[in-house]
């Protein structure tokens, strides 16, 4: 047997002002007093920004430099308290050298005038056709709410005899694609 339970308010007990209303003709429901909670939520996404996807690009560079200005993400942030979820997939080669392959994690707060790193990745391994996938990371910013961020992935080989090739498309098996999502989340990293 099931009992329903049907109101359309809520009081504090020993009060007569409403805490909740609820609304049977429209479903609305209305809090009265503010809603607080001493539980700090972790995992809400308050928003996602990617980058262009790129095709193949080859690298022999042994200084960082910019995959593609395409791979840039801007995000204008939400929330001073929240965290930055990064991923990158790179989908990177090695073609006829012995070298590891580092990606890089940048923010500019000046439209891109100046850089600072969030990390360095080792991505790719030191064997010829040796493979690597990219990166993923969180930051927890210092960033204003409202503040505008640019973000950017760099890339560079532990020697340039030969290259590497980021989104690689391999034997003949159709093309990776290599970009870099941003999610602002809420809370503070632990």
């Amino acid at each position: 047997m099931v009992s329903t339970l049907k109101v359309n308010k809520i009081q504090i007990p020993n009060s007569d002002s409403d805490v909740i209303t609820l609304d049977a003709s429209s479903g609305n429901i209305t809090f009265n007093k503010a809603v607080t909670s001493s539980v700090t939520q972790l995992g809400n996404t308050l928003q996602t920004k990617y980058s262009q996807r790129i095709p193949g690009a080859v690298f022999a560079v042994t200084s960082f430099t910019e995959i593609h200005t395409n791979m840039r993400v801007t995000m204008t942030i939400q929330s001073a308290t929240s965290i930055l979820d990064f991923t990158c997939p790179l989908y990177t080669e090695v073609d006829g050298v012995s070298t590891h392959g580092t990606a890089q994690l940048q923010y500019s707060t000046n439209g891109g005038s100046d850089w600072t790193a969030i990390g360095v990745y080792t991505v790719t391994q030191a064997v010829d056709n040796g493979v690597g996938y990219g990166f993923t990371e969180f930051f927890d910013h210092s960033f204003s709410v409202g503040q505008s961020v640019v973000f950017r992935v760099n890339y560079a080989m532990g020697s340039a005899s030969q290259n590497h090739t980021i989104a690689d498309s391999g034997p003949g098996k159709g093309q990776p694609y290599a970009y870099l999502k941003v999610s602002e989340i809420i809370g503070t990293a632990a």
